[in-house]
């Protein structure tokens, strides 16, 4: 177990974010072996104008894969908490299998959340076609996903067919958009 605590005043990243709190993180075992398993939390961790309480825990399912399982919520500036995130996602390592090179890992990622914005209002997320992540981008470079709020029409975010860029389509209300995400 590693307990990462960020002092009280905070602590000044290389991206200018304070962070806060402290961090929990513990492995049963090497990661790479079936069943293993990794946990991190905290109770209450800010970053920037953020804080959060959440708990991920990683299980390995098999040589290449792992799911994800998140419980969060966290909360805008101070205030009440919010926004609670619950649900898994499945990593499944789709290129850099066997190498010490980590940047050419790429992975496929298929998700299913639910959780409650800052007002209550209940939605679901889920992938309709499995996210393609690759270490060497920073952004998803394909796959859809699909956002419910229980208060409105489902909203369709597509990541594209494989290009390295920050467009996203997003679909909402009948309406397109062409979204860039910094």
């Amino acid at each position: 177990t590693i307990h990462l605590h960020y002092p009280d005043t905070g602590c000044v990243d290389i991206d200018g974010h304070v962070r806060s709190g402290l961090l929990s993180i513990t492995i049963s075992d090497v990661l790479t072996s079936t069943g293993a398993q990794a946990w991190i939390k905290s109770n209450d961790f800010t970053d920037g104008s953020l804080r959060y309480r959440f708990a991920i825990t990683d299980s390995t399912t098999g040589m290449d894969s792992l799911r994800m399982r998140i419980d969060s919520s966290f909360v805008w500036y101070q205030g009440d908490w919010s926004r609670r995130i619950r649900g898994t996602a499945n990593w499944i390592m789709t290129a850099g299998q066997g190498d010490s090179t980590y940047t050419d890992d790429a992975y496929s990622i298929s998700t299913s959340f639910s959780g409650g914005d800052r007002y209550g209002v209940p939605y679901t997320c889920a992938s309709g076609t499995p996210l393609t992540f690759a270490i060497a981008c920073p952004w998803i470079s394909a796959g859809t996903e699909t956002i419910d709020p229980d208060d409105h029409d489902p909203r369709e975010l597509d990541y594209g067919s494989g290009a390295c860029d920050a467009h996203v389509d997003f679909q909402a209300e009948g309406q397109d958009f062409g979204l860039t995400i910094p």
